[in-house]
């Protein structure tokens, strides 16, 4: 009876990529909702099913691989068991891969091993659920909105998304390579320095404008940030229109 498994009990693994709709795997102990971005897959010998939980079409990419350490090989990537956000499915691969398998060669079994590496690395995502891409969503949406409101700070966005620290630090280190407050530091910076470069709005404008609450830091940050004061930058920005000015007026001529 090697090999033979009865009903869709199969001795290989599988993993399916779900790229619009949504369904559910079933497996014995347990249900996994897929919708679009996520991944499931499961072991050799594991019985599942699968059906569509809304109105629209259920689609997905799937790919299987089998051998005596299949069921090692994908456990090795450390995903785990009730499903995972992925992102957007790379369609493309799951493409050349079906072109590979109607070749039949070497080189193309080779390239085939290379391809389905990829496609599990890529299916591990960048590790935030479903709920936590939701809440880095919302995170983005309040801090786009008011970085320039000084009032707003980590402090006061951890208490309007109600979610610890250290939970939002590691969603922006995954989804953003930066902390909450180091990106919002960078968005007041770019800011400020655009309406020192395009405006004459008075330097201690400028830095309440950018969400400065403090001139005096505002303008040590400036010059950390630059190497110049922000009158310096300014000056910089004149001097550079005035000679844009007089090589267009000398060329023109």
């Amino acid at each position: 009876m090697a090999g033979v498994f009865p009903g869709n009990m199969k001795n290989f693994v599988q993993l399916f990529w779900t790229i619009r709709g949504e369904g559910e795997f079933i497996l014995a102990d347990r249900t996994i909702r897929s919708g679009p971005g996520d991944i499931f897959y499961r072991l050799p010998g594991e019985k599942h099913a699968e059906h569509n939980c809304g109105s629209s079409e259920w689609c997905y990419f799937w790919v299987t691989f089998d051998g005596p350490g299949a069921a090692a090989f994908m456990e090795s990537f450390g995903y785990g068991r009730d499903g995972l956000h992925a992102g957007d499915c790379p369609v493309p691969l799951f493409l050349e891969l079906e072109h590979r398998i109607r070749q039949e060669d070497a080189p193309a079994l080779r390239k085939m091993l290379s391809i389905c590496v990829e496609i599990l690395t890529l299916a591990g995502g960048n590790g935030i659920q479903p709920q936590e891409q939701d809440l880095f969503e919302r995170a983005m949406q309040l801090i786009r909105k008011n970085y320039t409101d000084p009032a707003l700070n980590v402090d006061s966005l951890l208490k309007d998304l109600g979610v610890h620290r250290s939970t939002l630090n590691r969603i922006f280190a995954a989804e953003k390579k930066c902390s909450p407050g180091e990106l919002i530091r960078s968005l007041r910076m770019e800011h400020a320095l655009e309406l020192l470069r395009a405006t004459t709005m008075p330097v201690k404008e400028a830095a309440y404008a950018s969400g400065f609450n403090d001139p005096a830091y505002f303008c040590r940050r400036i010059r950390k940030a630059t190497g110049m004061t922000p009158e310096e930058i300014r000056k910089k920005k004149q001097k550079k229109t005035s000679k844009s000015l007089f090589d267009s007026c000398f060329f023109t001529r």
